[in-house]
């Protein structure tokens, strides 16, 4: 594909994974135009439109697209836990159908690249790991069941869009929140003095396996869909390897100076499957993307971007 000059409307601009897509693209050789939406002001750079917006309201995807008319639609806007069920079907499902609807009347072709999640697929027996895109999801959570409601939507595209999927696993590295398990710790550990001395902490589900993916690969193979996936597919985006949550809690410690003894909370419950993987076959065949940062790394500069929000000035 030879690249031109193209108009990229991004929703969610200023999330962690927007925010990650927004420094793939602008750092891309080929002059591209960027329409960031958001619901917090953003302040503009060369190529870059920032535009502030509530799209839960019918009138707001009409108006965006008839001033903008993007070739490529980057749909990463939505709500993780903790939420209510009712939040997070408005932000994940309905905001999403409204979107639909509207790309459909505008009927300008227009390449839309959805973020999904591992969560739609369910608690995936270990015998069907890593997991390719041909099982079947069955969301066991409210959070799954709107991302799934909103990734079938996008499928069911009509009219002149080219709708894709990408079905991230779970996404770590710098400028991961606490709502997030090592966002979360990596602040507690900030917050305490430097110390070679043993400290009692507690997690939950520490011996649960996760395909964790940093959030700068997620992006690079998000930017990799939109230019060469195909249309009206899914693909998993993960390594195709699995940590466990113990052992990035200890790599994080180990960045803070803390000799760290991990126990589970009591009384707390860890959901979800023992094991989670992704096959990403598809997307390597199909695109040539390949995750490149390592588990380690991305703990490494989750840890160095906490120190340096944390530190005094």
């Amino acid at each position: 594909m030879i690249h031109r000059p193209r108009t990229w409307l991004i929703t969610g601009a200023t999330g962690f994974l927007g925010r990650a897509v927004v420094r793939h693209l602008q750092n891309r050789p080929d002059q591209q135009r960027l329409i960031l939406i958001s619901r917090k002001p953003l302040q503009a750079r060369p190529n870059q439109t920032p535009v502030v917006a509530d799209l839960h309201q019918n009138s707001t995807w009409p108006a965006i697209l008839s001033q903008f008319a993007p070739d490529i639609v980057l749909h990463l806007a939505g709500r993780t836990p903790p939420a209510t069920e009712a939040e997070l079907w408005a932000e994940n499902a309905e905001m999403t159908f409204k979107m639909r609807i509207a790309l459909e009347n505008h009927q300008k072709p227009v390449r839309l690249v959805h973020a999904g999640s591992a969560a739609e697929l369910g608690d995936v027996p270990v015998i069907n790991l890593p997991v390719d895109e041909s099982y079947r999801p069955d969301p066991a959570t409210p959070y799954g069941k709107s991302k799934w409601a909103a990734a079938t939507a996008v499928l069911e595209s009509g009219g002149a869009i080219e709708p894709m999927v990408a079905r991230l696993f779970n996404l770590i590295g710098p400028g991961q929140s606490a709502n997030q398990a090592f966002g979360r710790y990596a602040a507690q550990l900030a917050g305490n003095p430097f110390s070679d001395q043993p400290t009692e902490m507690k997690a939950v589900g520490l011996g649960q396996r996760r395909d964790f993916i940093d959030v700068r690969d997620a992006a690079s193979a998000i930017v990799a869909l939109a230019d060469y996936g195909h249309s009206h597919e899914v693909y998993h985006v993960g390594t195709g390897l699995s940590r466990t949550v113990g052992e990035g809690l200890e790599i994080l410690a180990s960045h803070f100076g803390r000799a760290v003894h991990w126990h589970e909370s009591p009384g707390l419950i860890a959901h979800g499957p023992a094991d989670s993987r992704a096959e990403i076959k598809r997307i390597q065949s199909q695109t040539g993307w390949r995750p490149e940062i390592r588990f380690e790394q991305s703990l490494a500069d989750l840890a160095t971007e906490i120190r340096s929000r944390t530190s005094p000035a």
